[in-house]
């Protein structure tokens, strides 16, 4: 592994396993619309490129849904991000990726498909004991796995972009 504190000489070389490092303050989007275009990440978007606004980048909170739409499909999740990315390239800011994977956003297949034995389990809070939300069901390996196959796709498509800093 190698890697360098000094942002303006930071790259990945093919040949090592260089450490993307880029501390600072980001700007953390989740739920509703979160397209390039939407409302709201016209706000984020107008308040991180502010002149002196030291942020960093953003962190913006997809769903597995979102990424997966339908199963190993995922058109959808690379063009939210590719849009992102592009945009974020011109300022040379960054995009650190969250994936949501409970309260009601694991991919429907999951939950149609019998080997995945309904794909998601229901809990309760300790205040309503109706149905509160549910989970993505990681201790059934054919969850697991998509959810695996989904990290992977994702690491292989932006790894090698620098303004993808983390997922």
């Amino acid at each position: 592994r190698s890697f360098t504190s000094n942002s303006s000489s930071r790259s990945l070389n093919s040949q090592s396993q260089a450490v993307k490092w880029y501390p600072g303050h980001y700007y953390h989007v989740m739920g509703g619309d979160l397209t390039v275009n939407s409302y709201v990440m016209k706000e984020a978007y107008n308040e991180m490129n502010a002149p002196d606004s030291g942020i960093a980048g953003i962190q913006l909170r997809l769903s597995w849904k979102d990424l997966e739409p339908t199963e190993g499909n995922y058109t959808s999740g690379y063009k939210i991000i590719d849009d992102h990315l592009s945009k974020l390239a011109i300022t040379n800011k960054k995009l650190f990726l969250f994936i949501s994977h409970k309260g009601g956003v694991a991919p429907d297949y999951l939950k149609t498909n019998s080997i995945y034995e309904g794909g998601v389990y229901y809990f309760t809070s300790s205040i309503n004991t109706s149905v509160f939300s549910e989970s993505a069901k990681f201790w059934n390996p054919f969850v697991r796995n998509k959810f695996v196959d989904l990290i992977k796709a994702l690491g292989n498509r932006y790894n090698s972009n620098l303004n993808f800093v983390g997922l």
